[in-house]
């Protein structure tokens, strides 16, 4: 994700990143994801988590560009007794040198399904696999990214992002986030592929106020 090659010759917002009515809706989608996470784990006797994760991604993992973003995520997430949940997540990631020697910052903020499994690998200390879908809108900011009128420091996106990753359960409320991998694939505005694939790979601690 070169950030002076970083996705579709037009930029979505040449005038950089101000709230507008797509972003408005995109914020308003997740707050109402996030309470209707609440509202199904309630209503059907499953269990909320909040997770604070680090995460490191590969940016640009096809192409001979690539370079390594550092961040982290804050997330959402309701299940119902049927291992099927909803999930929000915000990320943001930096990379203070690229292959243009210019730093980039990513601001994501996506949403969707979750699949939840749970197997007892030890009697004391159960597993969660879980693997989601999830959409979004992926922000550039720094950088310089082509456009109509000349080059830009901030562009916008549609995010995709798919993976999974392990929970081990250390108690009724609390939970380590051994590992998650996710491919998430952006399309900011560059002179090359336009088209940003990246990996990326988080760690860290998941809360459950409501469980079972």
């Amino acid at each position: 994700m070169n950030p002076r090659a970083v996705g579709p010759t037009q930029c979505p917002n040449p005038k950089g990143l101000g709230y507008s009515n797509k972003e408005n809706a995109l914020a308003l989608a997740l707050i109402t994801l996030a309470g209707a996470a609440a509202q199904t784990s309630t209503s059907n006797s499953g269990h909320i988590e909040l997770a604070a994760t680090y995460a490191v991604n590969r940016a640009n993992t096809t192409s001979a560009n690539g370079f390594w973003m550092q961040g982290g995520s804050i997330e959402v997430g309701g299940y119902t007794r049927y291992h099927l949940g909803l999930v929000a997540s915000f990320s943001g990631y930096h990379a203070g040198a690229t292959p243009s020697r210019n730093p980039v910052s990513l601001v994501i903020p996506v949403f969707g399904p979750r699949f939840l499994w749970a197997f007892h690998a030890s009697a004391k200390h159960p597993l969660a696999v879980f693997g989601h879908g999830l959409v979004g809108e992926a922000h550039g900011l720094g950088g310089s990214y082509p456009a109509s009128g000349g080059a830009i420091t901030s562009a916008s996106s549609l995010a995709i992002q798919t993976g999974g990753g392990i929970d081990l359960v250390v108690s009724r409320h609390l939970a380590w986030r051994i590992a998650q991998a996710d491919w998430l694939r952006t399309s900011l505005p560059n002179t090359s592929t336009q088209v940003q694939n990246t990996l990326r790979l988080t760690t860290g601690i998941v809360l459950r106020p409501r469980s079972r």
